[in-house]
């Protein structure tokens, strides 16, 4: 199980910041883009540029803006590894497939991002071309500190048992929830605040990694 600290930036600082005092290699960050659908990056836009990246290591970027083709072209200049959409920020689904193909085009990873309300049945159509699937485990997304809502955990057993796509589960997790969150499937945790916001984001990190031993 891969454990991803996950930031919304408002300043360069918030990018180098948890990479730099996380020592753990390979190490994956996740850049959530909120954008103005789900709330607005406080203090206005702001894009990270690639010289703010942490040498060693990989990012992905979560985008929920509207403007998704401009925002996916910034992430592949800067170089992330992994890209993951937010299905509701799409008015239709060629338009996912579209971008979807366009990210795979540079080689990297694409999943797509579902709300706790969406069926998983709405991101059938794109299982055989996406490479995971991401399960929003708060009600609502757009800020971290959120708390996890227990309904995520039927449904990664759904789609465990549906395909063999990688699962990712973003929102409201705590050390005491990896347990069960394993058991259920889950391959990725996406953590916000119970690792970024703590005095130490490296010792906050390195008790999820103990709670998997």
């Amino acid at each position: 199980m891969e454990i991803i600290p996950a930031i919304i930036p408002r300043t360069p600082r918030d990018i180098r910041a948890v990479g730099d005092v996380i020592p753990h290699r390979p190490l994956t960050l996740h850049i959530d883009y909120v954008g103005k659908r789900y709330g607005g990056q406080q203090g206005g836009e702001f894009l990270p540029t690639h010289d703010m990246l942490t040498t060693g290591v990989s990012y992905e970027a979560h985008i929920m803006d509207m403007d998704k083709g401009r925002l996916l072209t910034h992430f592949l200049e800067i170089g992330v590894s992994r890209v993951i959409f937010q299905y509701e920020a799409f008015s239709e689904i060629h338009e996912i497939e579209e971008l979807v193909h366009t990210a795979h085009l540079s080689g990297v990873e694409v999943g797509v991002a579902l709300l706790i309300e969406t069926p998983l049945s709405a991101v059938e159509r794109l299982i055989p071309t996406i490479d995971f699937i991401q399960l929003m485990s708060i009600g609502e997304i757009g800020a971290q500190g959120r708390s996890f809502d227990d309904r995520v955990l039927d449904r990664i057993r759904a789609a465990r048992a549906a395909h063999t796509l990688p699962i990712s589960v973003d929102g409201g997790i705590t050390p005491e929830r990896v347990a069960v969150l394993k058991e259920a499937g889950a391959d990725r945790l996406v953590i916000g605040s119970a690792i970024v916001k703590q005095p130490d984001p490296s010792v906050a990190f390195k008790k999820f990694l103990s709670v998997l031993q």
